[in-house]
């Protein structure tokens, strides 16, 4: 054999060796960076899948937050709404039970009282004048803020120097004689204009008119207002001007 011939084959072997190793390390290499490839996109879809699913939960619970601060918020309104309506019923019905009770006096119930004879003018008594009031209708007077000071009317015989005052317990007037010091008002006639008065069908109109012409003339004494109103004055001074 020819000894070139056999170290050509063992180079061309050699050769093919080397060749096969580079293609077995190229293949190798190509199959890792392969792997490396897919295992990256794979993390790639996990990180995604994943941020997406906690962008979910945050958008899920941001909206259940939202919505409970929404529910929340009109719970809140509703009941403030509620509390603002409770509170203008209960003031409407208050300021009812004051116009018709203390105001007005709607309600009052007017005593029968014994009409005595009147003879004379000459005669008047306190139970002339208790009589003649409570046909007024000072009945319908009341204390001061229910509980307070009682209602105090003065009532003058101008030409006999006679003074009498009336005060009102529990709607039920009582007149005795003599002066008060601190009456809410005030008034004053005639013993013979009385006499007309009393013998009258008719004394709340027939104290209209004497009012209108001058022979009857009511002052109002007391300087708070206030305390008149919520004696009950302005359901008699209203009686009185019609």
């Amino acid at each position: 054999m020819n000894p070139m011939s056999r170290k050509k084959r063992i180079k061309v072997n050699r050769g093919i060796r080397k060749k096969a190793v580079r293609g077995e390390r190229a293949a190798s290499s190509r199959a890792i960076s392969s792997e490396r490839a897919r295992s990256g996109r794979a993390v790639t879809y996990e990180r995604a899948r994943s941020s997406r699913a906690v962008g979910y939960e945050r958008a899920e619970s941001g909206r259940a937050i939202s919505s409970e601060r929404t529910r929340s918020g009109r719970e809140k309104t509703h009941n403030t709404n509620m509390g603002i309506v409770a509170g203008i019923v209960a003031s409407m019905l208050i300021l009812a039970f004051l116009y018709l009770f203390v105001v007005t006096s709607t309600f009052a119930t007017k005593p029968s009282l014994t009409k005595s004879d009147l003879a004379s003018p000459l005669d008047i008594g306190s139970g002339h004048v208790n009589w003649v009031l409570n046909e007024i209708g000072i009945y319908k007077l009341h204390p001061y803020l229910l509980f307070g000071e009682l209602p105090v009317i003065e009532f003058v015989i101008t030409d006999q120097s006679k003074t009498f005052t009336t005060t009102v317990t529990n709607n039920y007037p009582t007149t005795v004689a003599g002066y008060t010091t601190n009456p809410d008002t005030r008034f004053s006639m005639t013993s013979a204009d009385f006499a007309t008065l009393y013998a009258s069908t008719d004394v709340l109109a027939k104290t209209r008119e004497m009012i209108k012409s001058g022979l009857l003339k009511v002052e109002v004494v007391s300087k708070n207002e206030f305390a008149l109103a919520v004696k009950g004055y302005k359901s008699i001074y209203d009686a009185l001007s019609d």
